[in-house]
């Protein structure tokens, strides 16, 4: 019952006073039973900008721009019945752009699916409901002084997912 999914990819582009490069890599592994959906997912992402400037002919000044990102996301899903379930979604991330040392989230969820839950594996039209909260722990002071702080969401979402012989679309 398990599928791996396994993804690399990076792109380069320069020219004299510029350059950008961008690599990023996840697995993905997930299992679908007559009870259980489960999925785990790992993704890292690298970039880097350089940009050099004349300011004369003797003085140049030369940038550089990194960005590092990592993402762990999990879920597990329990069918309640024909078309209800409810799950636990898990992540945590590190993200130097967004100024984020660590976040960590839990979100419990409600789901309904218009489709019965045994043809999940090829289509599904969901409505789902999370709660939870963050722990954020931040590189640097944020601008409002928090080098912390805990953060409550909540959110309703629909998901259209098919899955035939030619092909997977999902929206």
């Amino acid at each position: 019952y398990w599928v791996f999914t396994i993804g690399v990819n990076s792109y380069f582009n320069g020219e004299q006073t510029s350059s950008f490069l961008n690599g990023w890599s996840n697995i993905t592994a997930s299992r679908t039973t007559e009870e259980w959906k489960i999925r785990i997912n790992t993704n890292l992402n690298y970039s880097e900008e350089k940009f050099e400037f004349a300011i004369d002919d003797v003085t140049t000044f030369v940038t550089r721009n990194f960005r590092r990102s990592q993402y762990l996301n999990g879920s597990a899903i329990y069918r309640l019945g024909d078309q209800w379930s409810t799950g636990l979604f898990l992540s945590a991330y590190k993200n130097t752009y967004s100024n984020i040392d660590l976040s960590a989230t839990a979100a419990p969820s409600l789901e309904y699916n218009f489709f019965p839950y045994t043809e999940s594996t090829r289509r599904q039209l969901r409505i789902s409901y999370r709660i939870g909260g963050s722990v954020n722990r931040y590189v640097d002071t944020t601008v409002y002084f928090k080098k912390e702080e805990m953060l409550y969401s909540h959110s309703l979402a629909a998901t259209l997912e098919l899955k035939q012989p030619w092909g997977s679309s999902s929206i």
